[in-house]
């Protein structure tokens, strides 16, 4: 499975891995390592800044590179993919990165449990959102040579539904000119 697989997969759901505390945002990220990685992380220790923090070893460092964010370096910047880190609020808040905006303090993010505990359930829902880089820790990210395939091919699925959208554009476009020439003729 994929990222892209995966959002298509678990979007407006609420994810529950560990059945503690309902749906929460490590539930997201812990499905999103086994379904995607086939990695089981260990335990956050109730809260994403442990994860951040790593007390547990959630993010064993022969698998996952650490990388703490430097608001100094525009050159830094994470990747699709990534386990990206924030340090607002008392627990800290953890997301998938979608995309990210290079000069524009914008990330497009997969995200579960916003916070508002107003329980309506509609906070604990997973959706694509877009944020800042404000209060960003840092991301984790997976060190595996297979991983960049795995972008190459995610770029050539995204690549496959562009191309499709064009044949389709291509399909009408016939179809105008023949009822041109048929009002001509």
């Amino acid at each position: 499975m994929n990222l892209s697989e995966f959002i298509w997969k678990y979007n407006n759901q609420s994810i529950d891995v560990d059945w503690v505390y309902w749906s929460q945002c490590v539930d997201l990220i812990k499905k999103y390592t086994i379904d995607v990685f086939w990695i089981t992380l260990w335990t956050f220790w109730w809260s994403a800044k442990s994860g951040w923090n790593n007390k547990s070893n959630t993010f064993p460092e022969d698998e996952w590179e650490k990388i703490e964010n430097n608001y100094d370096d525009e050159d830094q910047t994470p990747k699709a993919w990534d386990i990206i880190f924030w340090w607002y609020g008392t627990y800290g808040h953890v997301w998938i990165v979608i995309n990210w905006f290079k000069g524009e303090n914008k990330i497009e993010v997969f995200n579960q449990n916003t916070g508002n505990w107003n329980w309506t359930w509609y906070d604990d829902r997973s959706r694509i959102e877009n944020n800042t880089y404000n209060q960003c820790l840092g991301w984790y990210r997976l060190k595996d040579d297979n991983f960049e395939m795995n972008d190459l091919i995610n770029e050539n699925e995204s690549l496959k539904e562009k191309n499709k959208t064009l044949n389709e554009e291509n399909s009408e476009l016939k179809e105008k000119i023949k009822d041109a020439i048929n009002i001509l003729s």
